[in-house]
């Protein structure tokens, strides 16, 4: 009885690794054999389709998951975009409303210079030489470069020389 135990036992074990070798090399696909085999028994076949449909829907779940991970690290790049755009545009913002600020003190400049070179014009020219003994030159300089030139080379004449060769030279 122990010979026909052990012959059986390696006769097995014998079928058992020609199995696995042929299906580790593709020979046969015994898991196909025994899925048509479990189907052909009525009790476990409604379990075999219920199985497939939840590893198909587990397959299709899988799909759109990846699906919504890609579309969403996609929403995800343009939000970080439009950041960025909105940083770009509010630093834009803020050089255009200097640039703006200072084009209107710059208007607002030449308009009172515009006033002062009138005024001056206006003056008698001794007095206009009197102001221009104790102001400031390039200010000086920006009035008489206003006027026209008969009534700045007439208060040119009446200034101290030394004033107006200084005015002279920063007038070139």
């Amino acid at each position: 009885m122990g010979k026909l135990f052990l012959s059986i036992l390696a006769l097995l074990v014998a079928i058992i690794t020609a199995a696995v070798i042929l299906t580790i090399t593709g020979v046969i696909h015994p898991q196909g054999l025994l899925i048509n085999i479990a189907y052909s028994i009525d009790s476990i076949a409604p379990h075999l389709e219920t199985y497939e449909r939840g590893s198909d829907v587990e397959s299709w779940q899988a799909d759109e998951q990846r699906r919504l991970d890609e579309a969403w690290e996609q929403l995800e790049a343009r939000n970080l975009e439009l950041d960025r755009k909105k940083t770009q545009l509010a630093d834009l913002e803020t050089k255009l409303s200097i640039q703006e600020n200072n084009l209107h003190q710059e208007l607002a400049e030449q308009q009172n210079r515009k006033k002062l070179i009138e005024l001056y014009t206006e003056m008698t020219p001794e007095d206009a030489v009197n102001i221009f003994k104790v102001m400031d030159e390039d200010l000086a300089l920006s009035i008489i470069l206003g006027m026209d030139s008969r009534t700045a080379a007439d208060i040119l004449a009446r200034l101290p020389s030394e004033l107006a060769a200084s005015l002279s030279a920063k007038f070139e």
